[in-house]
C-alpha cells in the first residue's frame, strides 16, 4: 500500500547528483505579507512516498494545490521507485498571486484517495514600519546619519 511519509515546503528543492540527497531552501511554514495583493515568485513541493515489497513499482498520482476555492497546480505525479521502497517527488510552482489571508493547502492523491496535505497558513503581518531618519538636532534628513556611540 502506498503511504505519504512526508510533505515539505520552500523556496526550492534540491537534489544532489553526487548523493541523491534531497535539501529544502527556505522552508515554508506560513506566508507572511504586509498587504494584499502579494506576489510569490516561487514555491516548491516535496513529496515522500512508501510502499510495500510487492507493490507496483511505478504508481501516478494527483498534487493538489488551492487557497480556498482558487487552484494553483493540479498536476499528475508519475512515480518511479526502481526496485526501492522509498521515493521522491518534487515540482516548483512560478509566480502567483494571494488575495488575502487564508490557507496554501497542497494534496497527494491516488485515485480519489488523499495520501497526505500540508497547510500553509496565509497571514496578514501588518503595515510596513517607515522610520525617520533625524540628524544630531532632530531635523528630518534624507539618509540616515551614523554617529559614534
Amino acid at each position: 500500500m502506498l503511504k505519504n511519509r512526508l510533505i515539505l515546503c520552500g523556496e526550492s528543492v534540491i537534489r544532489d547528483a553526487e548523493t541523491n540527497r534531497m535539501s529544502v531552501i527556505n522552508l515554508t511554514e506560513n506566508i507572511a505579507a504586509q498587504s494584499f495583493p502579494a506576489f510569490i515568485p516561487k514555491i516548491s513541493v516535496l513529496g515522500v512516498f512508501t510502499r510495500e515489497q510487492g507493490d507496483a513499482q511505478r504508481a501516478t498520482l494527483r498534487l493538489t494545490g488551492k487557497i480556498g476555492t482558487t487552484e494553483l497546480i493540479n498536476t499528475d505525479c508519475n512515480l518511479n521507485f526502481e526496485d526501492k521502497t522509498t521515493t521522491r517527488f518534487m515540482v516548483a510552482i512560478l509566480g502567483f498571486a494571494l488575495i488575502g489571508p487564508g490557507k496554501l493547502v497542497f494534496t497527494f492523491f491516488e485515485a480519489k484517495k488523499k495520501l497526505g496535505s500540508l497547510e500553509i497558513p496565509i497571514l496578514l503581518q501588518g503595515e510596513p514600519e517607515i522610520k525617520k531618519f533625524t540628524d544630531k538636532k532632530g531635523k528630518a534628513t534624507k539618509r540616515a546619519a551614523f554617529t559614534k556611540g
